[in-house]
């Protein structure tokens, strides 16, 4: 299914320093980062099509770049240290590929995880769809099941807290 663009979506961001159509795009993408990175509600904003489509959007994600808005305001209430480090940018047509690692110190509850104060540091994959000067859809994969892990998600102390009644010892 397919989002249509409407005609806010024909004003394109200014971003200084992109002289093409690839350089744009890449600095386009960049601003997505730098977004997360700082905290900045506001430049997501300005960098998102008012249409814009999250694939797979987390459960319960209003559409849009309020979504987008509400993912980077949970992840830095969880993780106030959070940051996204770029590896690699590749680019196909209005295709802008980014190869990324995220790191933070959990300081706050995620997924019903109270504060661990351990690290994480996942592999992220993003696939940003640029049109008409603004991200208008995002693809995204990340190594969660490793994060869950580092953060001690999937330890059986923590299955304990979680389901108590399966925490009791087994007759002998």
């Amino acid at each position: 299914m397919t989002a249509a663009i409407d005609s806010s979506d024909t004003d394109p961001v200014r971003i200084p320093g992109a002289t093409g159509s690839i350089a744009a795009n890449e600095k386009l993408a960049q601003c997505w980062y730098r977004a997360f990175d700082e905290g900045d509600a506001a430049l997501l904003e300005a960098i998102l099509a008012s249409g814009w489509v999250d694939i797979p959007a987390p459960p319960g994600t209003p559409p849009g770049a309020a979504g987008a808005v509400r993912t980077m305001k949970a992840l830095r209430e969880a993780f106030p240290d959070f940051r996204i480090t770029v590896k690699d940018i590749l680019h196909d047509g209005n295709r802008v590929v980014v190869r990324s690692a995220m790191s933070g110190t959990q300081c706050g509850t995620f997924l019903g995880m109270q504060a661990s104060g351990k690290t994480l540091e996942i592999q992220a994959i993003d696939i940003h769809d640029i049109r008409a000067g603004r991200i208008f859809r995002t693809w995204h994969s990340e190594d969660w099941m490793n994060g869950l892990r580092q953060l001690g998600f999937f330890t059986a102390e923590h299955a304990a807290t979680r389901n108590p009644e399966k925490s009791s010892s087994r007759p002998g």
